[in-house]
């Protein structure tokens, strides 16, 4: 449980602190405070897309124990979730200079539909354990 709950609550918490308070004013945070933020999610989201293929490739393997509809909307968001942070990242390593116009409301979207993948799969492992 503490492999999961631990890091996925850390998790959270960094991508909370990276998108809400790092991103809108990076201007005025140090550059080595936002490396530490990207290095931790980055590590994290790598974490959980190695425990996601480990689970998924168990539950491949064990078809009589296989729920379709709740294991396979929890392994979704287990794999959305962790790459959703690294395309978040991704763009925002590429784009620093222009995430603040207009035009670039797709990405605080994205931002957006990221918290709420991670905030619905921190729930549905909440009620699992």
């Amino acid at each position: 449980m503490w492999l999961i709950l631990l890091p996925i609550s850390l998790q959270i918490v960094v991508f909370t602190v990276w998108s809400c308070i790092f991103m809108p004013n990076d201007d005025l945070i140090p550059e080595s405070t936002a490396a530490i933020l990207e290095l931790i999610s980055f590590c994290l989201a790598a974490y959980f897309i190695i425990i996601e293929s480990v689970c998924l490739y168990g539950i491949i393997n064990n078809k009589s124990d296989f729920s379709l509809q709740g294991s396979l909307m929890e392994t979704v968001l287990g794999f959305l979730s962790p790459v959703l942070i690294l395309v978040c990242q991704g763009f925002a390593y590429f784009n620093t200079s222009n995430l603040h116009d207009p035009d670039q409301f797709w990405f605080w979207e994205l931002v957006a539909w990221t918290a709420f993948c991670l905030w619905i799969r921190f729930v549905l492992m909440l009620r699992s354990v």
